[in-house]
């Protein structure tokens, strides 16, 4: 199975009713973020990690929610 990383983080920021600024402030660029969440780039994994920080979600926890 193939995991949507920006796809899935997306569901949790609007599920958590977080702004996209509020995850992606001081980690990456707007525009960035935005092509990420629609599966155009990919990120670092230090990038990955802060954005689940700024979304106080564990690596656990999206697996969770991408698998499911």
């Amino acid at each position: 199975m193939t995991i949507n990383f920006g796809q899935t983080i997306r569901q949790i920021r609007l599920a958590k009713g977080i702004t996209q600024p509020e995850i992606y402030a001081g980690v990456m660029s707007r525009s960035f973020y935005s092509e990420f969440e629609h599966n155009r780039h990919h990120i670092r994994v230090d990038q990955f990690i802060a954005l689940l920080k700024n979304l106080n979600v564990d690596i656990s926890e999206f697996l969770f929610i991408a698998n499911h």
